[in-house]
């Protein structure tokens, strides 16, 4: 599975430099107001589920200062392709990816442009992952020069 590696890298960054101590999981942030008073931050915390939940539903902590690191696909948006009620098929969110389903000889199509469709569809590009993959491209996907590759640069001037 593709996720397998960025997971992988992201717990040994995380290991390495000793951020799960820190780490919140299986949490949602409820409330932040800034005391004045106090110049702090407070953070209403609830918990979601995990093994956190053992210890309460929700609570508070205070600081100096607060860094937003949610992602965009922390609330992913839903799919609106017409007649996707009729297919019969899995449908899945990159972000909600099922680590469990089995791709291999399926026809896999994926829908956007962003980074990880990219990455997903060099992927799957591999005839040992799935049957087949298609892209369903809504817009070009925006590229920047390519100083360190000059050989490569026509695509910036001839997207596909």
């Amino acid at each position: 599975m593709m996720l397998t590696f960025n997971q992988e890298y992201l717990t040994d960054v995380a290991q390495e430099n000793k951020l799960y101590q820190v780490a919140r999981f299986n949490s949602s942030v409820q409330k932040m107001e800034w005391k004045d008073d106090e110049t702090k931050w407070h953070v209403t915390i609830s918990v979601d589920g995990g093994k956190d939940a053992e210890y309460g539903s929700s609570y508070e902590v205070v600081s100096d200062f607060v860094i937003s690191a949610i992602g965009q696909l922390c609330k992913p948006k839903g799919f609106d392709i017409p007649g996707l009620s009729n297919f019969q098929g899995k449908v899945m969110h990159s972000a909600r990816w099922d680590k469990g389903f089995d791709i291999a000889n399926k026809h896999v199509a994926i829908v956007g442009t962003g980074k990880w469709t990219t990455n997903a569809m060099f992927y799957l590009a591999d005839p040992s992952r799935c049957d087949c993959s298609t892209d369903y491209s809504r817009n070009r996907q925006i590229c920047s020069t390519f100083d360190s590759m000059p050989e490569n640069s026509w695509i910036c001037h001839s997207p596909p």
